[in-house]
């Protein structure tokens, strides 16, 4: 089974950022820990223009990451390592307490198993299962939109 899910958002007036209508992500955290349980590599996309996040990635001590660019995307590659989880678990909001990073994919020999885009406000998740869609059900804001789907290929 695999999932397309929505986060209820809103926008501020002149902005694009996505930000949940109840103002939290306290979905993210039990959705990043089921899923890293099951990952070996992660990425991490970062908008070329937001410096200060960029920043905190490459100066962090213990963080390495190949870094590719492509187009105005800085794109992080790394092993899974217990640093990098609790990185992933406890720096994903900023200062005003927003999502920081625009795309975290999660993988397993090189195969998806949770892309979280747009500032984790939307989730592809492949290959899950039944206790997998009830956990994000129940963490999800009322009124996410779920669309579930099997492979046919």
């Amino acid at each position: 089974m695999n999932a397309l899910i929505s986060i209820p958002i809103y926008t501020l007036e002149n902005e694009s950022y996505p930000i949940p209508i109840d103002e939290n992500y306290d979905y993210w955290i039990p959705i990043i820990t089921t899923f890293l349980l099951k990952a070996n590599k992660v990425e991490i996309h970062c908008w070329n223009e937001e410096r200060e996040i960029i920043d905190e990635i490459n100066k962090h001590p213990k963080l390495a990451f190949e870094i590719d660019k492509e187009g105005n995307l800085t794109i992080f590659k790394g092993s899974l390592s217990a640093t990098l989880t609790n990185f992933l678990i406890t720096k994903y909001s900023s200062e005003n307490n927003r999502f920081k990073w625009f795309t975290i994919n999660l993988l397993h020999e090189n195969k998806t198993l949770l892309h979280a885009g747009h500032w984790a406000t939307e989730f592809l998740i492949a290959n899950f299962s039944n206790d997998d869609v009830n956990l994000i059900k129940n963490k999800t804001p009322i009124h996410t939109r779920f669309h579930l789907y099997e492979d046919k290929i």
